[in-house]
């Protein structure tokens, strides 16, 4: 394994940070610390577009200021910061925590950024998160499909090199929910609908429940970081099991040390794929 890897801003980067890429962290992470509705349009080239979890078409940068106008309406407390970085080229990772307060509900919840960037400006932004772990908070009685709770601890270190190995190999996997192809060995799976983490037969279950709720057909669209870490984004369709329904699917998986071993994320939406 190679050295422990550089920080920005208090979180590991893992990748080569050109003078674009942090030109463009130091804008995103201080716009992060205050949050405001022109400082987010200054982020964006003009030939910009944003995707967000369940979207079939992106907004274009005319659309983008109204977006976050309205966000920022209903969380103006909104606030983020990087917990995990990757760079690579133009291709720009940021695993974060998100907070807001909404109706009276302080929220924290992990968001990851995929930024594909013109110089120091996005060109294309693309982000993950679980809507149902809001809404759980929001709403008496909503329940998460995918609810599972473990303390399982990493008990082995995977190189990030791991992960793409054999990327054709692994969309297949994720299209057949392979638990004995896709789950690192050793690692700790942390992801929507999980308190803690899941490692073992839990890890297999969990798969289960999210065969249950539909079938995916994804290939990596941007693979970054380095020996010790790597992010996926992976790009397709999901068929919802409740009704036949075809929907945009993105999903970004990474391995990053975590303790003593590699922890394993997934950052998708679930809201979409529940019915």
């Amino acid at each position: 394994m190679s050295s422990e890897p550089t920080t920005f801003d208090g979180a590991p980067v893992h990748g080569d940070l050109e003078p674009d890429a942090e030109a463009f962290l130091r804008r995103f992470l201080a716009w992060g610390r205050a949050a405001s509705v022109a400082g987010y349009i200054e982020l964006f080239d003009d030939e910009a577009t944003l995707w967000d979890a369940p979207m079939e078409t992106g907004l274009t940068k005319a659309g983008i200021g109204p977006a976050i106008a309205a966000t920022l309406a209903v969380a103006p407390d909104f606030r983020f910061a990087a917990e995990r970085i990757a760079v690579g080229g133009r291709q720009t990772f940021v695993e974060a925590r998100n907070e807001a307060t909404v109706g009276g509900q302080r929220l924290s919840w992990v968001a990851v950024y995929c930024v594909q960037r013109r110089g120091d400006r996005v060109l294309r932004g693309r982000r993950s998160y679980d809507q149902c772990e809001l809404q759980g908070r929001l709403v008496d009685g909503f329940a998460h499909p995918l609810r599972r709770s473990g303390s399982a601890h990493p008990t082995a270190v995977v190189p990030g090199a791991w992960l793409v190995a054999d990327l054709p190999g692994r969309a297949a996997a994720w299209a057949a929910l392979d638990a004995d192809a896709l789950v690192p060995p050793g690692a700790v799976l942390r992801g929507p609908g999980i308190d803690g983490g899941l490692g073992g037969a839990d890890v297999a279950r969990y798969l289960g429940d999210l065969a249950g709720l539909a079938a995916l057909e994804v290939t990596a669209d941007v693979v970054v970081g380095d020996d010790r870490a790597r992010f996926v984004e992976w790009v397709g369709r999901a068929v919802r099991r409740a009704d036949g329904a075809s929907l945009p699917f993105r999903m970004v998986e990474r391995l990053a040390p975590e303790g003593e071993g590699t922890g394993w994320r997934l950052s998708f939406d679930v809201l979409h794929l529940r019915g």
